[in-house]
């Protein structure tokens, strides 16, 4: 089993009223631990066994990384605040091997609750099957998947 994985998501607000920033990369977590209720993070809908698992055989930054994949069931999220308002940018990194034997998303919800409701505002698939990063709700951007390589994942909004 080939996994991706995950690092360094940054969230940074510049609104005009107020900064906000967020930041994580894993490294004060202990490898092997699953992010079920830690540090913010969950499985999809409270599902403990959906929840992402710290890594430390690949990072961005040493020593650790989150390994999603599909074929265990990964679906890790973590939730915010709400937020209505003001200019964002959220700043992933994601390092996707060759080999990888399954899809894999990057998904940012404008609406998330345990059990719902929900709604999607990115959904990027990225196909090992066509070697295509697609963004599947507007169905544009479809470009090449780079392996074996940390890739930032850039989203940025305005929400005035």
């Amino acid at each position: 089993m080939r996994r991706a994985f995950l690092a360094a998501a940054v969230v940074l607000a510049i609104a005009p009223a107020a900064t906000a920033f967020w930041y994580e990369n894993f490294d004060s977590y202990t490898a092997g631990i699953k992010l079920d209720n830690v540090g913010g993070w969950f499985g999809w809908d409270n599902t403990p066994s959906a929840a992402g698992t710290v890594v430390n055989d690949l990072w961005l930054s040493s020593p650790n990384a989150i390994g999603v994949s599909n074929t265990l069931g990964n679906d890790a999220v973590h939730p915010f605040t709400p937020i209505t308002s003001g200019a964002w940018t959220f700043t992933a990194f994601q390092y996707i091997p060759s080999g990888l034997d399954g899809m894999t998303y990057f998904i940012l919800n404008n609406v998330y609750n345990h059990g719902g409701p929900y709604e999607w505002a990115i959904e990027m698939h990225m196909d090992p099957v066509s070697g295509m990063v697609n963004e599947q709700i507007r169905g544009v951007n479809t470009t090449p998947i780079v392996y074996d390589a940390w890739v930032e994942i850039r989203v940025e909004s305005d929400l005035d």
